[in-house]
C-alpha cells in the first residue's frame, strides 16, 4: 500500500470510531481507535512512536482534556480515547510527505465544511448542535493542524538553510 492509502485507511478507522462513539457503541469506538493507532504505527515504525512520544502525549492529553472540559465525555464516554488516538495518529503521519498531507487536508476540509453546513442548516441532532459541532471539530481539526505544523517546520528549515548558505543577506 502507498503512504496515502495507509493514511486514508487510518483515517477511515478513526472516523468509524467517531461514528460508533456518537451512536453509543463505546466498546467498538475503543477497538477501532486502537486499530487506527496500530495502523499509524505500522505505516511508519515503532521508532517514530518513540521519537514523537512527548508530542503525542502532550497533544493527546490536551485534546482529551478539551473534550472533558467541553462536556462531550459526559454523553460519549469513549470520545476522550478516540480523540487521543486521533491526535497520536496525526502526529505520526507528520512523517509522511507534504503532498500526502496536503491532498488529504484539501479533501477532508471540504467534507468538514459540508458537515458543518448540514448541522447548521438542519439543526435536528441527538446531542444538540453545540455538541455535534464539537464532535465534528474533534474528528477533523487534528488533520489540518498536522499539515500546518509540518508546513511551518519546512519553512523554518528552509530559512535556516538560506541563512547558512548566504549569511550576508540576513
Amino acid at each position: 500500500m502507498t503512504q496515502t492509502t495507509k493514511y486514508w485507511f487510518t483515517l477511515g478507522l478513526l472516523f468509524l470510531s467517531f461514528g460508533y462513539t456518537a451512536d453509543g457503541y463505546q466498546t467498538a469506538a475503543y477497538v477501532f481507535s486502537a486499530l487506527a493507532l496500530l495502523s499509524a504505527v505500522d505505516a511508519h515504525s515503532i521508532h517514530a512512536l518513540k521519537r514523537h512520544s512527548i508530542e503525542i502525549l502532550t497533544a493527546g492529553c490536551t485534546a482529551s482534556a478539551l473534550t472533558a472540559v467541553s462536556g462531550l465525555t459526559a454523553e460519549m464516554p469513549a470520545v476522550w480515547f478516540v480523540v487521543f488516538c486521533g491526535a497520536a495518529s496525526c502526529i505520526l503521519y507528520e512523517e509522511s510527505s507534504i503532498r500526502t498531507l496536503r491532498n488529504t487536508v484539501l479533501c477532508l476540509s471540504a467534507v468538514m465544511l459540508i458537515l458543518y453546513l448540514i448541522v447548521l442548516l438542519v439543526p435536528y441532532t441527538v446531542y444538540g448542535t453545540k455538541d455535534t459541532l464539537l464532535l465534528i471539530s474533534a474528528a477533523f481539526l487534528p488533520i489540518p493542524l498536522t499539515y500546518l505544523h509540518k508546513a511551518a517546520l519546512i519553512c523554518i528549515k528552509k530559512s535556516k538553510v538560506r541563512m547558512a548558505t548566504n549569511p550576508r543577506m540576513y
